[in-house]
């Protein structure tokens, strides 16, 4: 008697989880050569830290600014599955803008900013789709197909440190960036789109139904969310800390005379290790309160982060690595999952991309413009320390009042 296959296996490998894997393996691996391989690439150029940071947060205003708008804009006018492959399009032309124009500083902050503009809000775009689409289809699994994009980028990272030492150039980055984007607008052709749940329709729909929410109408919901608010304020905390210890990671190879395929290891380690946090995070969400499992996140950055500032040789760093994979791989799906719960269904895309906005953006913009000059000032060490004690103050900032809502009624902590 033949064995029988446990349905979980044979649901993962339908066909919306194998396409959602591939598409977050090309987008990562995408991020891993653009954005991963960025600080080495301006410092070449000849630019400070300072500068660096600079033309790098341009990202996070493009977060700040536009990933809300695109929420609305595939809640309400545009189809995901559209949204997705003109952003993939854009991205294709514009992405060896930053190599040509890296001459000067305001071309590169130009390049980067038209880059971003399309393909920055890709990612937690797929995400919303993943979430969305699994209130039909169950056996889509969020974690293990983020997977996808930790596996990618920690492939890309390692081999794009290779490339550039074999070629001594880091043009071979941006040609690889070219098809990988190609290959994950291929990868999401097959996927079914959603509608656009907060599109208005007939006149009688409109009638029997709630009417379709302007912009500000919808942030209006957000805004009066308390819970929400209270996560927007201490995830903004956390990315200050978290995303300069993830772009500055160039400059701690400099200080211990490290290389750039070390730099690539270095970054491939802490991709790798995302990948079992991700593949267990669904039964963790399932079994925990999503309150402590955030807040278990922002520890691990914590003692990142210290890590980071203390360690002497590569073999401390790659353990700090590690620490970066279990914060950052359970924020990622936490975080999507918090928000999905507390915001209603019609404007969930805008409450995601809006959170990822605001939380991305502000403190991405404070983290790597201020790293920026610390590094310059004091050096990357002390740059982490700041990092260590402002994660340590994003913790207590959500978890006090969430032990306090607790002990009034446990229902109120998601």
């Amino acid at each position: 008697m033949k064995a029988r296959i446990p349905s979980s296996v044979t649901d993962y490998f339908q066909k919306e989880n194998i396409c959602f894997f591939m598409s977050n393996f090309f987008l990562f691996a995408t991020n891993a050569l653009y954005f991963g391989f960025m600080m080495a690439f301006l410092t070449s150029k000849g630019y400070s830290a300072f500068e660096a940071g600079l033309i790098n947060s341009v990202s996070c205003v493009v977060s700040l600014f536009f990933q809300p708008l695109a929420g609305f804009i595939t809640d309400t006018f545009l189809p995901m599955k559209k949204y997705v492959v003109l952003g993939g399009i854009g991205g294709v032309a514009c992405i060896f803008l930053l190599p040509m124009l890296s001459g000067s500083i305001w071309g590169a902050v130009f390049a980067v900013l038209l880059y971003c503009v399309f393909f920055t809000p890709l990612s937690f775009l797929i995400d919303t789709w993943v979430v969305t689409l699994r209130d039909e289809r169950p056996y889509i699994d969020y974690g293990k197909n983020r997977i996808g994009g930790s596996a990618g980028y920690a492939i890309m990272a390692a081999a794009a440190g290779g490339l550039v030492s074999f070629f001594h150039s880091y043009t071979v980055l941006f040609i690889c960036g070219m098809i990988t984007i190609s290959c994950m607008v291929l990868s999401v052709l097959p996927l079914p789109t959603i509608p656009c749940r907060n599109a208005g329709g007939t006149r009688k729909e409109r009638h029997d139904e709630a009417a379709s929410l302007r912009f500000g109408q919808a942030l209006g919901i957000l805004l009066k969310n308390k819970t929400y608010l209270l996560f927007l304020l201490s995830s903004c905390g956390y990315n200050i800390a978290m995303k300069p210890c993830a772009v500055d990671m160039s400059y701690k190879i400099q200080e211990i005379n490290g290389t750039d395929s070390q730099l690539g290891i270095a970054l491939a380690v802490a991709a790798i290790f995302e990948c079992p946090v991700l593949f267990v995070i669904t039964r963790f969400v399932r079994r925990f309160r999503l309150s402590a499992l955030y807040v278990t996140s922002i520890t691990f950055m914590a003692i990142r982060g210290a890590l980071l500032a203390f360690a002497p040789n590569f073999e401390v760093l790659l353990i700090s690595q590690i620490f970066q994979a279990l914060s950052y791989g359970s924020y990622l799906a936490v975080s999507l999952e918090i928000v999905s719960r507390i915001t209603p269904v019609n404007v969930r895309a805008t409450g995601i991309t809006f959170m990822v906005g605001i939380t991305s953006g502000v403190g991405g913009i404070i983290g790597t413009m201020g790293s920026g000059v610390l590094i310059d000032l004091w050096g990357v060490s002390r740059m982490a320390v700041v990092l260590t004690l402002i994660a340590a103050a994003s913790a207590l900032l959500y978890s006090i009042p969430m032990i306090l809502d607790y002990r009034k009624d446990p229902n109120l902590v998601v």
